[in-house]
């Protein structure tokens, strides 16, 4: 660790306000570790901040160095030509890791997933939201189909812990551009939990595993059902799919939703949560029907719009890229304990998954894994490893949904269950063993069942 000390870059040496490498503050940001955003900022709530937190937790927590913090460069947009310079600045600014949120970094015509040819031999790159494209990057993907459980859950139980403020609970959702990984996935599981609920309340025995929850009987009286009247019947049905991701063109959508009596909705369509978050405030200051934010907590993206997010169904780009820092081959040829520190550290927090290229079949992935997750050079034509992320939700903060009911949803639901529902939905994905779209009846059913069905505790 001594030699690390070398790298430091602190604010007493450079310290020019035109610099974008490295800014002036009270810690000392070690150039070891670089973040460049997608042209985004690190305050943007987003992608990018939840990345650079990570890196300062990684530092600060595991490692215990309070005094220090990553480097970053915010490029001034996502051209090509600018990705690929900002990427040859971390190098040559002694980047041993660059961290890459979002997936512009891999876009034709943007990042084209350059960064880990431009690290060479020099390191390796951490890609937060796509697969790896180099033998020194290590990839995460993320099983969002089981953050929309979450938040599909938790709607469902926050709305019948209501009263009587809902007579019935109605699940809302639309995506931007049908996408089955990436967009139609979080619905599937969203809705999926609708399937779940109402089954565990026809029995006694599913009631008893809800109890935690202090529903009544008015409350399992009440119908929980899904806002549209039927399924998608093409990837670019209307009722489904703004048709882009353009702020304002959920707006038709949204409004035909709230019409319909939705009291919760989860847009997956990126800046068109405003446009569900400014109809609501138009309805009544946003008192009924509240906002399901995705990817990160959005909560702190609307910090004047109190008591109107619900949760967010969160990709867990947190814990990812700290589990990720901690097995590259510098830190683990810098601190032998580090692996160790971050198991400890990340203990019951996050699910990994990988896909065993020879039996085609997913496989836990353990934090306290010694070995490296990815080379240290670049190989032209070969790729290394792909980890899949558990989901995660918010609460707590901004959040209607508390910290209490966030630990009994993921008590009550495993993640080892919920991981299964969610490799069996990517290979319906993978073998495109689907008609119309995605999100159907068929696919959100078998999801159900399996969750209904268990597979580390028994069957609900």
């Amino acid at each position: 660790m001594k030699k690390l000390l070398s790298g430091l870059m602190a604010g007493v040496v450079v310290c020019s306000s035109t610099s974008s490498l490295v800014s002036c503050s009270k810690l000392s940001a070690i150039s070891e570790i670089y973040l460049v955003t997608d042209a985004g900022k690190i305050s943007d709530k987003s992608f990018n901040e939840s990345t650079f937190k990570a890196g300062n937790e990684f530092l600060q927590e595991v490692l215990q160095r309070k005094d220090w913090k990553i480097s970053k460069i915010e490029p001034e947009n996502s051209s090509s030509k600018v990705m690929k310079n900002q990427y040859r600045n971390a190098r040559n600014n002694g980047a041993k890791i660059i961290l890459l949120p979002g997936f512009h970094h891999a876009m034709p015509g943007e990042g084209e997933n350059y960064a880990p040819q431009v690290m060479s031999e020099k390191g390796s790159t951490i890609f937060l939201d796509g697969e790896s494209s180099a033998t020194n990057e290590i990839g995460f993907s993320f099983r969002g189909d089981i953050s929309g459980f979450y938040a599909g859950m938790s709607s469902i139980i926050w709305g019948l812990q209501q009263g009587n403020k809902y007579k019935e609970i109605s699940l809302g959702s639309f995506g931007g551009i049908s996408n089955p990984r990436a967009v139609d996935a979080f619905i599937v599981g969203y809705l999926a939990a609708i399937e779940v609920f109402n089954e565990l309340k026809k029995t006694d025995e599913g009631k008893a595993k809800l109890k935690d929850f202090g529903l009544n009987d008015e409350a399992y009286a009440k119908k929980v059902k899904m806002t549209q009247s039927q399924f998608p019947n093409s990837p670019s049905d209307a009722s489904w799919y703004s048709n882009s991701f353009q702020q304002g063109d959920g707006l038709v959508v949204s409004s035909t939703l709230m019409q319909n009596g939705a009291n919760f909705i989860m847009p997956v369509a990126g800046p068109q949560t405003i446009d569900v978050v400014g109809l609501s405030k138009q309805k009544d200051g946003g008192d009924t029907v509240k906002v399901i934010g995705v990817d990160t907590n959005q909560a702190e993206a609307f910090p004047q719009n109190k008591n109107m997010f619900l949760t967010s169904a969160e990709k867990d780009l947190q814990n990812a890229t700290i589990a990720g820092l901690a097995h590259t081959p510098y830190w683990i040829e810098k601190d032998i304990e580090v692996v160790g520190k971050t198991a400890t550290y990340l203990k019951g927090k996050i699910n990994l998954t990988e896909k065993n290229e020879e039996t085609g079949k997913f496989e836990s992935v353990e934090i306290d894994d010694e070995f490296p997750w990815s080379e240290l050079e670049w190989k032209e034509g070969k790729v290394g490893r792909t980890l899949w992320v558990g989901g995660n939700m918010s609460a707590g903060g901004n959040n209607l949904a508390t910290p209490e009911l966030k630990e009994k949803i993921l008590l009550i639901f495993e993640p080892d269950v919920l991981t299964q529902a969610s490799i069996e939905l990517f290979e319906t994905i993978d073998n495109n063993a689907f008609e119309k779209s995605l999100i159907n009846e068929k696919t959100i059913k078998a999801y159900a069942d399996r969750i209904l069905n268990g597979s580390a505790g028994g069957a609900f």
